[in-house]
């Protein structure tokens, strides 16, 4: 089956020349990257009947990935669109999608590095840019043993963005475990502790 991979400007809607895309298994195993060509093309050869996952990255944009099903078509046509890293900056914090950990662990998944590297373009755009992580848990465990688990999170948090080259001066971590609950429930649901386990990338000032 032939892929074929279109990078857009997600604002503007023009391709965009050189920039990476990577296409992973649906566990979000690296299987091949290229660089997309003056059109804002790259074409992959791959089995049928697979699925497969399109990332796509640019310099001052925000990553994104496509999935795509399984199919006995030969060729298959996809759009990925990235949009001006801006879109992530508030006022307040850099807004991702939630980034999850293992449970009991701390270490960086694959797929919370996607989200991580977003922060990293961010900062790499910005050189003023400086972040305080804040990392959350949900109420299960005690109080103790969440406010350490969060710690580990917030601090292997900082240390992957550091290691993509961002100086660890404009970086600040710190764990507040189940102390701070976006949702303050009893009985909670799973979607509701979900809701508390998530990490925070805050906008430094010189108000803080």
């Amino acid at each position: 089956m032939l892929i074929s991979a279109l990078v857009i400007d997600a604002k503007t809607k023009k391709p965009i020349p050189g920039a990476s895309v990577t296409l992973t298994d649906k566990e979000g195993n690296p299987i091949k990257t290229k660089l997309a060509d003056k059109n804002g093309k790259v074409d992959f050869l791959i089995e049928c009947n697979k699925n497969v996952i399109a990332e796509g990255r640019y310099e001052e944009y925000e990553n994104n990935k496509v999935n795509i099903a399984a199919t006995n078509e030969e060729a298959v046509d996809v759009t990925i669109a990235l949009n001006p890293i801006e879109k992530i900056i508030t006022p307040r914090e850099i807004v991702l999608n939630p980034i999850y950990f293992d449970f009991d662990k701390w270490n960086i998944r694959r797929d919370a590095a996607f989200e991580l590297d977003k922060v990293v373009e961010a900062m790499k755009k910005y050189p003023d840019l400086k972040i305080h992580i804040v990392s959350h848990t949900d109420k299960r465990g005690t109080e103790a043993y969440n406010m350490s688990l969060s710690e580990k999170r917030a601090k292997a948090t900082l240390e992957y963005i550091v290691s993509k080259g961002i100086d660890a001066s404009r970086l600040t971590s710190e764990g507040k475990g189940e102390s701070e609950p976006a949702v303050n429930c009893t009985r909670c649901s799973e979607k509701q502790h979900q809701l508390n386990r998530r990490s925070e990338f805050l906008i430094v000032t010189e108000e803080n």
